[in-house]
């Protein structure tokens, strides 16, 4: 029993760790996308020649979550729902913006090949409005409560303020960056 309690522990200890991993990723691509698309400073928009990866994105990641555990119970719940709010968005519009591409590029060369092809890319866009909506919607268990919102609405603040003093003219792209 002994043995089985330490194996227990340890899948405890190591469990949040792949989601863990996986939204540091995720949220330091959309820091670099952030950037090439100069919503951020440009040291954004650049990638580590050594490592191939976003390094100003992931130093700052870095800093968060190793900030994130000191501001207590009482901040860090809040702060998290509203990431997970945020992260799921984030998603979503990469799964529309995904679907869109398929019509309008429908010749772009693709690296990458969605599992399930378009039907993979609606369960995306479907899943994605689902935790949206058990989030949002007042009679969910799950829905954000009044300090949350009121963290949504300072965000969105916030990014109307960032985006109303950027400059006027967006860099858009090229395809070949994409």
């Amino acid at each position: 029993l002994g043995v089985f309690y330490k194996i227990m522990m340890v899948i405890a200890v190591m469990g949040p760790l792949g989601p863990m991993n996986s939204f540091f990723a995720a949220s330091s691509r959309i820091l670099l996308a952030m950037g090439r698309k100069e919503q951020l400073p440009s040291k954004f928009a650049k990638i580590d020649e050594k490592t191939g990866t976003p390094k100003v994105a992931n130093v700052l990641m870095a800093i968060l979550t190793i900030i994130g555990p000191f501001l207590g119970k009482n901040m860090l719940v809040p702060l998290t729902n509203v990431s997970s709010l945020a992260f799921i968005f984030a998603c979503f519009m990469a799964s529309v913006a995904c679907l869109r591409m398929r019509k309008t590029e429908p010749n772009l060369k693709r690296p990458y090949k969605v599992p399930g092809g378009k039907v993979g890319i609606y369960a995306a866009c479907l899943t994605a409005l689902i935790i949206i909506a058990l989030l949002v919607l007042p009679m969910s268990p799950a829905s954000l409560n009044a300090v949350e919102w009121s963290i949504v609405i300072i965000w969105l603040l916030l990014g109307m303020i960032f985006m109303a003093a950027r400059k006027k003219n967006v860099y858009v792209g090229k395809k070949e960056e994409f």
